[in-house]
Parts: C-alpha cells; sequence; structure tokens
C-alpha cells in the first residue's frame, strides 16, 4: 500500500489536469489504509488479536473514498447527472459504500445478526460481501478463522484499492493521450 501511494503521487503529474484528483484520490485511499495496516499489524503482535474495529476504521475511510474516485475519473457529468432520489451517481456510489460499511462492521460485531448486515450490506463491491460469508466473526460461517478472514480481507483490499488504483491511473493515462493528440 506504501509503495502504490508512492506510484500514484508520483503519476500524479503525468496525467492531464483534470484527472489529477483521481490520481490524489488514489494516493489518499492506499497512503491511509498503508497507515491502519501497519496499525493493525502491531496491534495484532502485541495482542494477539484480529480487530474488527481497526479494520472497518479503515474501510470508513477508504471505501467512501474508493466509491468517489470513479465519478473523479470520468468527470462532473457524473456528479450532475439525473437524479435518483435526489442523488446523483456520486451520491449514489458514496451511499452505497456507507450503507455497505456500517451494516457490514453491525453484523460483524454482533450488534444484528450476521446475516441481515450481510443483505443489507451487500450493495457494495462483491468481493468483500463474499469475504463476509466466511467471516466468523459475522455468524453466518465458521469456515475460516480471524487470521485467515484477515487476510483473505487485505487481500481483497490490495485488489480493490491498488487494482482500482491502476485501472483509474490507466484510464487517466489514455484519456491524457487522446487529449493531446486532439
Amino acid at each position: 500500500m506504501g509503495a502504490a501511494f508512492v506510484f500514484f503521487m508520483s503519476e500524479r503529474n503525468s496525467v492531464a489536469p483534470q484527472y489529477r484528483t483521481t490520481m490524489t484520490i488514489s494516493a489518499l485511499i492506499v497512503g491511509i489504509a498503508a497507515f491502519h495496516y501497519y496499525y493493525m499489524r502491531g496491534v495484532y503482535a502485541d495482542y494477539g488479536e484480529v480487530s474488527i474495529e481497526y479494520r472497518y476504521m479503515d474501510w470508513i475511510i477508504t471505501v467512501p473514498l474508493m466509491a468517489l474516485k470513479f465519478p473523479s475519473l470520468v468527470g462532473k457529468d457524473a456528479i450532475t447527472d439525473e437524479k435518483f432520489l435526489g442523488l446523483g451517481f456520486t451520491g449514489i456510489c458514496f451511499t452505497g459504500a456507507i450503507i455497505m460499511i456500517g451494516f457490514g462492521y453491525l453484523g460483524e460485531s454482533g450488534a444484528i445478526g450476521g446475516m441481515l448486515g450481510l443483505i443489507i450490506g451487500g450493495v457494495g463491491w462483491v468481493i468483500y460481501p463474499i469475504g463476509y460469508l466466511f467471516n466468523p466473526t459475522a455468524g453466518v460461517s465458521d469456515a475460516v478463522s480471524a487470521e485467515v478472514m484477515a487476510v483473505l480481507y487485505n487481500i481483497a483490499d490490495v485488489f480493490n484499492k491498488i487494482g482500482f488504483g491502476i485501472v483509474a491511473w490507466m484510464g487517466a493515462k489514455k484519456a491524457t493521450e487522446a487529449l493531446a493528440a486532439e
């Protein structure tokens, strides 16, 4: 995550000005995640526990940022497009991310039933709800240990945070090349 932060920041000025916000958001996502992962590693090393609270602290910041990255790439028309329930595309993405994180946490913490948390919170990216199915703390399945689940969530974060950032960077580079060719 730390290396991806450096990459996205170093590539920020290689894209057209209208795509630099996307690169900054990509860098923020992985930079924040790097900080949280470093902290979570220390908590596990010191106490031997996988804490869902620390994971959700990361996600409550980074997942909404991920939801804002796509609209930042496609431009202001995504922000001011047709409304659904009073929300444009950006608002829908952001709201969906908050619902996913909020109900996922409630399910994993035991505040509500694990299956209810999965169903209501399943509006987000597919990979996290799939992981949630196997999470022993959510009470949906006890197929894997908390440690294995943490590793699986970390792998999902690499795909979503770094992978989506690379896709956004590639799109910004192609759009920059197209603008230069005009």
